[in-house]
């Protein structure tokens, strides 16, 4: 519930603001080009694309088409042939493409670049980066130092500033296993020329207290200094591109500042009274809001019953079908969340209990399950849906449990 809150509030904020000196003018259908790293053999080869995708998602609230593209496969004129390309630079040091080098420095469009690799252009004696964009690359800042159980946050640079917001960027570490989950690089940049630059938001190192570019502008030229959709927040800097998008498109996408809101995980456990509390709340704020509900809730193991399997489908569920009808009629839209929520009696990842388990992938191997094809998937699709439709229900969507 905070959550939701936290980020209807932080919409809300961003809604009563605009950057200085933007119009949104374009009247056309912008063509957009997504360029994304795309390293061969590499086990993290496939999230420059997942980040493009994420991107385009993201576009799809504008008048625009969308090319992705692999870098290497980029050829002379490319950015010249669209009207905003973007790249998605979280490789690092993958081999940028000479012409695409050439192009960036040569053109009239607009090029929004992340995070690695502008350092193959801004130091590359070929090229007048510093003299054109009137800023220069001075490097890559991490973690101030390792973690370590006396020290397990030693701090990077993880405080956006936007709008008058702060957004801190998600870390977490775990001492037993060394695993860091956060993404700290930055590239850090500084203004040479402050009639072709500007440094439009900035990032603060929580620990030194030492600020840095986050977002530098330089004509059509943009960089990010991090990859804005690594280790997502609830609060971070992901809703700066979120919002920016509008700037650097210059469309004329009307400013409608929305957001999805989901109730998580509903299931035959889930309580009339906090449903009802939640409910009264969104419906009072004129909210609408989606449910994203398990139709049938198992433990086959009796994880929660003393060693005694249960399993209680939706036309036994009168709680939940209370609570369901009470949401749907102020405001309530449902998403079915799998069949089941788990995979089978085996823990697939915790307890094989519904809400808790992937239900398609084998998380235990992270991998596919034994029964992975399109017929078996779209059979509990189908009969999640079933017990929905059969009880009454029209549902809006599909989402599968742990998005896998």
């Amino acid at each position: 519930m905070k959550k939701i809150l936290l980020v209807i509030a932080l919409l809300a904020g961003l809604a009563q603001m605009t950057l200085p000196g933007t119009a949104h003018a374009q009247v056309t259908t912008a063509r957009t080009l997504v360029l994304y790293d795309n390293p061969a053999n590499d086990p993290y080869s496939k999230l420059g694309l997942m980040y493009s995708i994420m991107l385009r998602n993201l576009l799809g609230h504008f008048n625009a088409t969308v090319d992705l593209v692999p870098i290497q496969n980029y050829t002379s004129g490319m950015v010249t042939n669209h009207d905003v390309t973007f790249y998605i630079g979280d490789y690092y040091n993958n081999p940028i493409p000479t012409a695409f080098m050439s192009d960036v420095m040569t053109t009239t469009k607009t090029v929004v670049w992340f995070k690695y690799n502008l350092w193959q252009l801004a130091w590359n004696t070929a090229y007048t980066f510093n003299q054109t964009f009137g800023f220069s690359f001075l490097g890559i800042a991490g973690l101030n130092a390792p973690p370590s159980s006396s020290n397990p946050n030693p701090g990077f640079y993880d405080t956006v500033t936007y709008k008058n917001l702060p957004m801190v960027k998600y870390y977490a570490y775990n001492a037993s296993t060394g695993a860091i989950s956060a993404d700290p690089d930055i590239g850090l940049t500084q203004i040479v020329d402050a009639t072709k630059a500007q440094a439009l938001v900035t990032i603060k190192n929580s620990k030194s207290g030492a600020t840095t570019p986050y977002v530098m502008r330089s004509g059509k030229f943009w960089y990010f200094a991090d990859m804005p959709f690594s280790y997502i927040g609830p609060t971070d800097r992901y809703l700066v591109i979120c919002d920016i998008l509008h700037d650097i498109l210059q469309t004329n996408a009307p400013v409608n500042h929305r957001a999805l809101v989901r109730l998580e995980d509903l299931d035959a456990y889930t309580t009339t009274s906090s449903m009802k509390k939640l409910t009264d709340y969104l419906y009072l704020k004129r909210i609408p809001f989606t449910m994203a509900t398990i139709p049938v809730y198992t433990d086959p193991n009796g994880y929660y019953t003393g060693g005694v399997p249960e399993t209680i489908h939706l036309a036994q569920a009168t709680g939940l079908r209370s609570s369901l009808n009470y949401a749907v009629a102020r405001g309530g839209s449902i998403v079915v969340h799998g069949l089941t929520h788990q995979y089978d009696s085996t823990p697939n990842l915790l307890t094989a209990v519904s809400g808790s388990d992937y239900e398609f992938w084998y998380a235990v191997q992270n991998r596919p399950v034994d029964e992975d094809s399109v017929q078996w998937a779209a059979g509990r699709m189908a009969e999640g849906i079933l017990e929905f439709t059969t009880n009454g229900y029209k549902v809006v969507g599909w989402a599968a449990p742990q998005y896998q």
